[in-house]
């Protein structure tokens, strides 16, 4: 008999995804392959009835033979404070009501769709629950004291400790994370890595020669405080006092404090070295990588990041980056990578100096970038393994 699984996945397009994924062509807008696709991958494999829901804010519904793919809205995306979390307690009662309708013998469930607490009936339902972590409790090293928090985390031990029948995480820090809250009681914990085709980045040209001035520096991603744009923005202007002309940067991106971003430089004077380019396409942005010699990833201590894709992009696009211990990348990645110091921009300046200075270090680290990008494109490391694997946990018994 097939098996019957549901996705809840998040707030990707996943009937367009499943569109490109029928017609085996990359997802419109996404260079890393969708997790959607990878779940698929696992599933074709089994006799399997599927439905899949996302929160897409695009609504529509798409029925491919026994697979039903659903864009389903969440009702109030904007939430904030304590309405937040009524509003996922909901969210859970509702996946909870659509598994039961489907009669779901499988559930998988990305992080961000409730609280996990609110899940702990799926038990009480008999459904076999695997959560997809893609987002860390809390930033690495700083697990937050105040009482909400720590009152929500209280909760979310019931489920990790009772419920899951596998767990699929994409960095040790989030498996940590999950060990630590479910005390050392959940259930098996599989960790996976993004997935790019082969040869999606052969295009970018090989990094600058070390000598080359400027010495350029990129940051790629969300045009957003806690992203650390802002402390870019100092850097840039700290090493611009220090050694007039030896650097450039470039940001690629958008967010909500774009507007604020320009401005800023502009009231800094910097306007000639820091080049703003917003949201870029995929050949702009291979362009981009092309003239970088590093990336910087300055995700500040208020921000729960679980990996940082950008830090997986810069070993693929052969480039050493610079983070701290706030982005688990630099964990994983540790060999192409200089650590830096959470919200110290001192830090940053001398991590960015010693690679623009030492060139027996920026070969080194730009070296180590070959063997680091392997696990990004080999499907032994990404969801579809995964799924396979915590199917065969479900049913074990």
């Amino acid at each position: 008999m097939p098996v019957r699984v549901m996705y809840a996945s998040g707030p990707g397009d996943v009937v367009e995804a499943h569109r490109s994924w029928r017609q085996d062509r990359p997802h419109d807008g996404e260079v890393s392959i969708t997790y959607s696709s990878q779940l698929e991958d696992a599933l074709k494999k089994i006799p399997c009835v599927l439905y899949m829901q996302s929160s897409c804010k695009r609504a529509e519904v798409l029925i491919d033979g026994s697979w039903t793919i659903e864009n389903r809205p969440d009702r109030h995306p904007k939430a904030r404070g304590g309405f937040f979390h009524v509003v996922q307690t909901l969210n859970g009662l509702g996946l909870l009501f659509r598994a039961v309708r489907f009669r779901a013998d499988v559930v998988f469930i990305d992080s961000g769709r409730s609280n996990w607490f609110s899940l702990i009936p799926f038990k009480l339902a008999h459904k076999k629950v695997i959560p997809i972590l893609h987002n860390a409790f809390w930033p690495a090293g700083e697990r937050p004291s105040t009482l909400v928090k720590r009152s929500i985390q209280w909760l979310d031990s019931w489920f990790w400790r009772s419920v899951p029948c596998a767990i699929i995480v994409v960095s040790p820090e989030c498996g940590r994370q999950v060990a630590e809250l479910g005390g050392g009681r959940s259930g098996p914990i599989l960790q996976i890595r993004a997935q790019y085709r082969p040869g999606c980045f052969d295009t970018i040209a090989p990094p600058p020669p070390h000598e080359q001035k400027p010495f350029v520096v990129m940051y790629a991603g969300r045009i957003e405080r806690y992203k650390g744009v802002f402390d870019v923005v100092a850097m840039a202007a700290t090493l611009q006092e220090r050694r007039p002309g030896r650097f450039e940067w470039e940001m690629c991106g958008e967010g909500s404090v774009l507007e604020e971003l320009r401005q800023a430089v502009r009231e800094a004077g910097l306007e000639p070295i820091i080049k703003i380019h917003g949201a870029l396409d995929r050949h702009q942005m291979s362009l981009a990588y092309g003239r970088a010699h590093v990336v910087v990833v300055p995700t500040r201590s208020n921000c729960s990041e679980a990996f940082a894709m950008v830090a997986a992009e810069s070993v693929l696009a052969g480039r050493p980056f610079v983070a701290s211990r706030i982005v688990p990348a630099s964990e994983v990645l540790a060999d192409a990578c200089i650590a830096a110091q959470p919200d110290d921009v001192e830090s940053y300046v001398g991590a960015i100096e010693s690679l623009a200075s030492d060139k027996a270090l920026y070969d080194r680290k730009s070296r180590a970038c070959s063997e680091l990008s392997k696990q990004f494109l080999d499907p032994s490391f990404g969801l579809e393994s995964a799924v396979g694997r915590a199917l065969k946990t479900a049913f074990a018994d």
